[in-house]
């Protein structure tokens, strides 16, 4: 187009810096939507430390600078020593750099999940973990208003760092304090402690429980875009979007507009859309989407970050994918979108309007086929039978094939039609589990439905059982398993927690005498290099071991599953961690109905790695007095389970495979107490 040469318009944005967004598709969609091309701010996603002080960098040369956790100095998390005054320098120095580079504006925030360093000159700033954090950092703001007084930091106001510091009555002028929760009642409360404010939105992404899926409407937009405009937000980061381009692209529009102008008409705005996007198939599309974000109006109050939206309320729902599928994707509704679909390709059936038509229908597909496999599971549970199990497993395949569909020979996901690709660009792996976080999918997606089919064996109908007979000689725990009493045992094998395929084996065999439980597991592993390596960490006594390939015991011995024993252990000897869940019966009780993780039995454990034969084992002996019972006596049965989480194969990049060996059908969760087997003493 051309524009007049004398063509000058001015106008001061609501909001000069949104961040990290997939709306920004290039300068001219930047300059339409009104995106200030240039970013002030330098922001880290969220967490600065990484980059501040890496441990790559100075975890084997700087123990020092790293978190004391449990007695150990620790690098693999990059929590730091933050009394560390080296730490602070690089902190500082960090800060410099990109405001050197010619930003306005440096993030400062603490490692995601932080844990606190448990030095004696860290516990003396303050008894208060976010207190701890907001001291030091508002220091170095301080430092940076003296020598830097044009600068902003930008504090983030994450986990423990929530709320408002006590022990600070009001941030410097140079401070920017970013909001990531900033419900009506938190942004109230922050309004008394500091003059500007950055909000990080939680909208979008695949971390949702809903995944993939869509979850927000044009009118959560704009309820969001002017409760941000009448508390004075200037800035946005917003963390994860374009996930569901086909189903979520009206509501992507209507936010830019309304970063770009918080009073417009949004419904004029949105009829618009649906005009110029689907011409001759507008009735059907408005329709399509007026019933979709008829269902959704609510899930802004259910979702982990849902209460952010204002005003937003709760249907009571779990977080679990099934229950938010099942709920928002119901078959009267999967009926009418899928209608109102077929009714605009047959008014719109080529060209452009086609195309997008197309991405729309992909998204719809990519939904329906996880909702339907849930609204099947269900059935199947109802009536585990084979007519039900044969609908679910060709729903479960179908859905599979759908997903394998979309990406090249290779695994390179294809891009259709010049549309952004499909599953926020994760590889096959990370489209098939269906999100992250809240939003990763679990039985029955990854049954083996072949190998069930072909062992005829349904799912969760039978219990799993382990019979453990007396030792007849004595055993020496050294982590081998060469004793000939291991060898009269039943074994029995781990497989993966929701059914799915098996990749590695795990063993494991039992015995009993008069004072012990013994438990002999073996752990294959082609990786054994990577293990035998510096792969493992000593987390000492209830440290983080859980974060690294390790086993996990859980033993309830009334077997009434109102109470259990939690044992974790790795061929690493003196790294184990232990908790009680259930002691506690009293209501009131802080730890009622929660593990007690101070609880500390007397069991040990040896293990070792074997790089020849490519495993490595572990034997446990745990005493009956530790766990409060006296010796079981032949035809007593408890409820049990084991774990393994397998880091490995993917060098802790995403979640580590998970084995049990009476699966969890329900959840990737070891602790579901309906997924206990027996064990059974001869």
């Amino acid at each position: 187009p051309n524009f007049p040469a004398d063509l000058d318009l001015r106008w001061e944005p609501t909001f000069p810096w949104i961040a990290n967004s997939s709306f920004r598709q290039g300068e001219g969609y930047n300059l339409n939507t009104h995106f200030k091309a240039s970013i002030p701010f330098a922001t880290y996603g969220g967490h600065s430390y990484y980059s501040a002080v890496p441990k790559d960098t100075y975890g084997k040369t700087n123990p020092a600078y790293f978190a004391l956790i449990s007695g150990t100095r620790n690098s693999s998390q990059n929590h730091l020593c933050i009394s560390n005054q080296a730490v602070q320098e690089l902190l500082y120095k960090e800060m410099l750099k990109k405001l050197d580079e010619g930003f306005e504006a440096v993030e400062l925030a603490q490692t995601d999940g932080y844990i606190p360093c448990e030095c004696a000159p860290c516990q003396a700033i303050h008894p208060d973990v976010g207190e701890k954090l907001w001291i030091v950092h508002d220091k170095l703001a301080k430092r940076l208003a003296k020598e830097r007084p044009e600068a902003k930091v930008i504090i983030i106001a994450y986990s423990i760092t929530a709320e408002p510091p006590q022990t600070i009555e009001r941030f410097g002028k140079n401070v920017i304090i970013e909001l990531c929760s900033y419900t009506p009642t938190n942004m109230a409360a922050w309004q008394k402690k500091a003059d500007a404010f950055m909000v990080y939105t939680y909208n979008w992404g695949y971390y949702h429980t809903i995944g993939f899926g869509p979850k927000t409407t044009p009118e959560m937009a704009a309820r969001q875009i002017r409760f941000f405009r009448d508390n004075s937000i200037k800035a946005i980061y917003v963390c994860g979007n374009g996930e569901s381009w086909g189903l979520e692209g009206p509501v992507y529009y209507i936010w830019n507009r309304l970063v770009d102008d918080p009073d417009c008409d949004w419904e004029a705005e949105l009829d618009d859309y649906y005009r110029s996007a689907f011409g001759d198939a507008y009735v059907p599309m408005r329709a399509f989407y007026a019933a979709l974000h008829d269902r959704l109006k609510l899930y802004g109050g259910i979702g982990r970050w849902g209460d952010q939206l204002p005003g937003a309320k709760s249907v009571g729902l779990a977080r679990r994918p099934e229950d938010h599928y099942t709920y928002f994707f119901p078959p009267t509704l999967l009926k009418a979108l899928g209608g109102y679909l077929a009714r605009a390709k047959e008014l719109e059936p080529e060209g452009v309007v086609s195309k997008r038509l197309g991405l729309v229908e992909r998204n719809f597909q990519c939904v329906s086929d996880v909702a339907t496999v849930f609204h099947l599971y269900r059935a199947y549970q109802l009536r585990p039978n084979w007519n039900s199990f044969d609908a679910l497993a060709d729903a479960i395949k179908q859905r599979d094939a759908r997903v394998r569909s979309f990406f090249e020979v290779g695994g390179k996901l294809a891009e259709i039609d010049g549309f952004p690709a499909m599953f926020a660009r994760q590889g096959v792996k990370g489209a098939l589990v269906g999100g992250r976080m809240t939003g990763t999918l679990s039985s029955p997606f990854f049954w083996d439905v072949d190998l069930l089919r072909e062992k005829r064996v349904l799912p969760g109908v039978s219990t799993r059982k382990l019979r453990i007979t007396r030792a007849t000689a004595p055993i020496k725990a050294d982590g081998r398993l060469d004793e000939a009493v291991w060898q009269t045992t039943q074994a029995d094998s781990l497989g993966e927690i929701g059914m799915g395929k098996v990749t590695v084996k795990t063993q494991v065999r039992m015995v009993y005498d008069d004072k012990d439980l013994y438990l002999g597991i073996v752990c294959d592993e082609p990786l054994i290099d990577r293990l035998s390596s510096d792969w493992w960490k000593n987390h000492g006594r209830d440290g983080k071991v859980y974060t690294q390939d390790s086993l996990e015991i859980f033993l309830d011995p009334v077997g009434d599953l109102r109470q259990y024993y939690h044992l974790i252990c790795s061929a690493i000897p003196d790294s184990k961690y232990d908790a009680a869940f259930g002691l506690h019966q009293d209501p009131i009780h802080p730890l009622y109905n929660k593990s007690d993780r101070d609880w500390n039995g007397k069991w040990t454990s040896k293990g070792i790695i074997d790089t020849q034969a490519k495993r490595w084992s572990v034997e446990v002996v745990i005493p009956f007095e530790s766990l409060g019972v006296s010796a079981p006596s032949k035809g007593s049965i408890w409820k049990m389970n084991l774990g393994r989480e397998r880091f490995v194969q993917n060098a802790h990049r995403g979640d580590p495979e998970l084995y049990m060996w009476s699966p969890n059908l329900e959840e990737r969760s070891f602790h579901s107490l309906a997924a206990f087997g027996d064990l059974v003493f001869e």
